[in-house]
């Protein structure tokens, strides 16, 4: 497979689901020289599927900035894609054999070499872009599938079982239990260390900075300041649209403020102190608490 079907597959299968919904297909693992070159000049082939992308990338858009238009998917964010696919990869447990255990972490590292060489957003419209890309993808689970049967029991990860394991379900006291299970605990029973998948799962999130200030609540993987989140609280138009990301992904929901601002806080911690990276993420943690209490007070006048 050549690298423009390798892009057509991508977009298809993992970038499509990811801005439009609907399931996530993994492709092979990318790897970061791959992943970095397939996006590069790269125009979608299927223009229906490519016009649905970008009006639905425009609607995101939208919930943060007027916008009218919106670049196409840039480099970096067939690089993101690429990345996130491989990092789900991770968690495939059909990657290894019992002789090749070793597979899991060498992808895992790969995929935090690739997530290091993507770089920050060059101005806030990339940043938009990323987010209208990228806003939803930490709501991604896989459905596995637990089936017993009288003489015997088989877990299936985020694949349908087989159609003779279904046959006969009276007689063979045949029982189907479905879970979906998060992205942040998919790689458990792998010989992937959950805290270092966590890490890298971080790191991917931090490439979109608009969504990872977002979903800054979340209670997994810790949010973490990085280059990319501070790039854009260092302006106040920057950390006008991360609160409106916020905005729209809490309602301002005063527990997922109360969250968000004490993992920031506690991300800022660990930043040099006295440090302009650490006042830039102090004071936008104040201007989040701030903009909570102000609508706190407008509501109760």
């Amino acid at each position: 497979m050549d690298l423009g079907e390798r892009a057509e597959s991508l977009a298809q299968e993992v970038i499509a689901p990811l801005v439009l919904g609907g399931p996530l297909t993994l492709q092979r693992p990318f790897g970061p020289k791959l992943a970095l070159e397939v996006g590069v000049e790269r125009a979608l082939l299927d223009h229906e599927l490519s016009t649905r992308i970008d009006h639905a990338r425009l609607r995101q858009a939208r919930t943060v900035v007027a916008v009218d238009v919106l670049p196409g998917l840039g480099a970096a964010e067939w690089a993101i894609a690429a990345a996130f696919n491989d990092l789900l990869q991770v968690t495939n447990h059909e990657l290894s054999s019992f002789a090749t255990r070793n597979r899991h972490q060498e992808l895992l590292e790969a995929a935090v070499v690739l997530c290091r060489a993507i770089p920050t957003s060059n101005s806030l419209e990339e940043a938009v872009a990323r987010y209208a890309t990228f806003s939803r993808a930490l709501r991604v689970t896989r459905t596995d599938v637990d089936v017993t049967w009288w003489t015997g029991s088989d877990n299936f990860r985020g694949q349908e079982p087989p159609s003779r394991l279904m046959a006969w379900p009276g007689l063979r006291k045949v029982n189907i239990t479905k879970q979906a299970v998060g992205l942040t605990e998919m790689s458990a029973g792998t010989p992937v260390v959950a805290q270092a998948f966590d890490q890298a799962l971080s790191q991917w999130c931090s490439l979109s900075p608009l969504s990872d200030l977002a979903s800054a609540a979340r209670h997994a993987p810790q949010f973490a300041w990085s280059d990319h989140t501070l790039s854009i609280v260092a302006s106040q138009a920057g950390c006008n649209l991360a609160l409106r990301a916020f905005d729209d992904a809490t309602n301002l929901e005063d527990a997922a403020v109360t969250r968000a601002v004490t993992a920031m806080n506690a991300a800022a911690a660990q930043l040099p102190a006295g440090s302009r990276a650490q006042a830039l993420a102090v004071g936008y943690a104040k201007q989040l608490a701030a903009m909570d209490a102000y609508w706190d007070h407008a509501a109760g006048a």
